[in-house]
């Protein structure tokens, strides 16, 4: 008995060796899921829209099959690696501007893209990116990240802290005034002695 791979049609006498088996084919198929190879497909289709007007009978195995195959991957990976942040608006300004495809992956032209897509953004989105960005880096130092009710109450306490510390420094001048046998020291010290202890 036989075994086949479905993708290169080499065969194998034994199925472990078959199971063990990885050829650029499978390799490709079983990548399939991955974000960068996606926005590989996603821009190859792209691509094919804008220089042939369709990409509508082209699928992930014409994709696998194609010669240009790394080229859009490693573009996709790219897009994942900068956090690119629209990869498809990206893509189809790359289009326009007729950049080669081996070049896509410089930082030189997603620089000049941002600075113009920048301008034009939603607000909307900008903002949300924003918070998010803001949001991983509060996990990446560790700051605590609460949610909005414990957020507000802690504003609350916030804002009501300056005015207790004013109402007890204003009571302990009182009561330096009006006793000064009850505060060993005078002035500032005293005051700050207070607070510390």
């Amino acid at each position: 008995m036989s075994y086949t791979c479905k993708y290169c049609n080499k065969t194998y006498s034994k199925e472990s060796t078959l199971a063990a088996h990885l050829c650029e084919p499978k390799r490709r198929w079983q990548e399939e899921k991955e974000t960068g190879v996606q926005f590989g497909l996603r821009a190859y289709l792209q691509f094919f829209e804008t220089t042939q007007g369709s990409a509508k009978n082209k699928s992930f195995g014409d994709f696998v099959a194609s010669p240009y195959y790394r080229a859009f991957v490693k573009f996709g990976r790219h897009c994942v690696n900068i956090k690119c942040i629209n990869v498809v608006n990206y893509t189809g300004w790359l289009l326009k501007n007729n950049k080669k495809l081996d070049y896509w992956t410089k930082d030189v032209f997603y620089e000049e893209w941002l600075c113009e897509y920048l301008k034009k953004e939603a607000v909307q989105d900008a903002l949300e990116r924003g918070l998010k960005t803001m949001e991983d880096y509060a996990i990446l130092i560790g700051f605590v990240i609460i949610s909005a009710p414990a957020a507000l109450a802690l504003g609350l306490c916030l804002i009501a802290f300056p005015v207790w510390i004013g109402y007890l420094i204003f009571g302990m001048i009182k009561l330096a005034l009006y006793s000064p046998g009850s505060i060993q020291t005078t002035g500032i010290e005293s005051l700050l002695t207070m607070l510390v202890t």
